[in-house]
């Protein structure tokens, strides 16, 4: 009676000769897998394409079919790894409709057919079960999370809490007022039509609290008029056509804060973001990534500090609303206005705030139980408002709740979009950073500029500021940081007219 051949599956062969190249015997290697010599000794001399297979089969497959386009393939794969990243549930239909846009894209002859017969092929290659690909805590077990948990300990033993870092952007509708939260709702932004309303924010702290890196803030103009006469801004400012965060730009800032570190070593923790590559060179930064796909409560950033972050935000925004209503005038928030609004609404939030934060994500030694939020938004408003009614249709703390998290789901880093329009995302990757900075130019023209006041109106502005506080309690504290703004400014003022006379000086010399 013949034996019926046994079929291995991929990741069996691999096993078997990983088996072989440990040192175990071939003939204990047959008997325990029930294979006859011949059978091994063709796997060893396939073994360099079995390999090399396991990179590119799914472990289950168990006859490797090789892609007829390997380069549409690896495109096929980019595009659904980076959309299931973005949590977009993807689908049959889709990807066939991807793979023939993508296949046009690189410049196919027509001939391509994304049929049935080549959907099955994709996904038993790649083990791809459509319509359940999706990110964040749905697609990772409590075992995973556990697991890193279970390790941190050991991998964070060289570093003190002052020296361990965790960072993750933001997207921020800085316009977003009260009124249009509802348009905003769900919206995650993804193919960059909202980008002029949008910036993305990369923020930054250490586990003790004592530290919190200066905030990276991602917009779409590269000039923007409200820019005109600013020669220096409270964040680093990058920009790119959809205001999104890139591996150029997240690589560029780690070598800035490398340079910055001196000899200090630090541990930074990042999210397996698209946008986080691995960057090689760094000298005091060891950076690290969270397991793939991790939920999102493993890290620190999420447990409440952004949230912290966009809270205070939005406070200063209603207040500008508030103010506006007050004074009869209409002054639109510009991306000068968010910056500043932003950078103010870092430096509110308290160390103990991020300690507890890393706590709440476990990484600290002692468990950290969440606290019910100590503000009352309802009871801030009504001291602000002060009897002018309702005038910012937030009248509740839950409905200032979901005006805080009505950007929660916006993507943040650089995506291709869904099937429609991928082959035209392709296109545009053609376009010069030149040819965008013109676009931004134009589409910022209706935006203020701001005007640089002159001496009398700020020595002004500071008497005001001091006439305010001689008719609080104001403690002694608070004169000296008054007095220490004073006397920059007037070294700043003193340094405006040198360099005033010594221009003059120049422009006659040369009359």
């Amino acid at each position: 009676m013949t034996t019926k051949r046994k079929a291995f599956t991929l990741e069996e062969k691999i096993n078997i000769l990983k088996d072989v190249e440990n040192g175990k015997k071939k003939a204990e290697v047959c008997r325990e897998k029930g294979i006859s010599s011949s059978t091994l000794s063709t796997m060893l001399k396939s073994k360099d394409k079995i390999f090399e297979a396991g990179s590119t089969f799914s472990g289950k497959s168990k006859k490797l079919r090789a892609a007829t386009n390997k380069e549409l393939d690896t495109a096929m794969v980019t595009w659904l790894s980076l959309n299931s990243a973005a949590d977009v549930p993807i689908t049959g239909p889709q990807l066939q409709e991807t793979a023939t846009q993508i296949s046009q894209a690189l410049g196919g002859n027509g001939n391509f057919k994304a049929s049935s017969g080549w959907l099955s092929r994709f996904k038993a290659r790649h083990e791809i079960t459509c319509g359940k690909i999706c990110g964040e805590a749905k697609s990772v077990s409590k075992e995973v999370n556990d697991n890193w948990l279970n390790s941190w300990p050991t991998i964070r033993q060289n570093y003190s809490d002052d020296n361990i870092f965790n960072a993750d952007e933001l997207g921020l509708f800085f316009k977003l007022t009260p009124d249009k939260t509802v348009k905003f709702k769900n919206e995650r932004c993804i193919d960059g039509k909202l980008s002029k309303e949008r910036v993305t924010v990369l923020a930054c702290a250490n586990m003790s609290g004592s530290e919190k890196r200066k905030l990276l803030v991602i917009g779409k103009s590269q000039n923007p008029r409200c820019f005109k006469s600013v020669n220096q801004l409270p964040v680093t400012y990058k920009f790119n056509k959809k205001s999104w965060m890139t591996a150029d730009i997240f690589s560029e800032e780690l070598f800035k804060w490398d340079r910055e570190l001196g000899h200090r070593k630090i541990l930074l923790i990042v999210d397996n973001s698209t946008a986080h590559p691995k960057v090689n060179g760094l000298k005091n930064i060891e950076l690290l990534f969270l397991p793939p796909n991790c939920p999102s409560d493993l890290q620190p950033m999420n447990q409440g500090i952004i949230r912290s972050l966009k809270l205070h935000y939005r406070k200063l925004l209603v207040k500008r609303i508030l103010n506006n209503v007050e004074n009869c005038s209409e002054s639109p928030v510009t991306l000068l206005d968010a910056i500043n609004f932003i950078h103010k609404a870092w430096s509110l939030i308290e160390k103990q705030t991020i300690r507890k934060c890393f706590g709440y994500a476990g990484w600290t030694e002692t468990k950290v139980e969440h606290e019910e939020d100590e503000y009352s938004f309802a009871e801030w408003l009504r001291l602000q408002q002060q009897g002018q009614g309702e005038l910012t249709q937030l009248n509740n703390d839950d409905e200032f709740a979901e005006f805080i998290a009505i950007d929660d789901d916006v993507i943040v880093c650089d995506l291709p979009p869904d099937s429609e329009n991928v082959a035209e995302v392709i296109k545009e990757e053609l376009v010069t950073d030149s040819d965008e900075s013109d676009e931004d130019e134009g589409e910022n023209r209706g935006e203020p500029t701001q005007e640089v006041p002159n001496r009398q109106d700020v020595e002004s502005a500071l008497n005001v500021v001091r006439n305010f506080i001689q008719a609080q309690h104001a403690n002694e504290e608070v004169y000296d940081c008054f007095t220490s703004l004073e006397n920059m400014v007037d070294r700043m003022i003193l340094n405006n007219l040198k360099q005033s006379k010594m221009t003059d000086f120049f422009q006659l010399q040369q009359q």
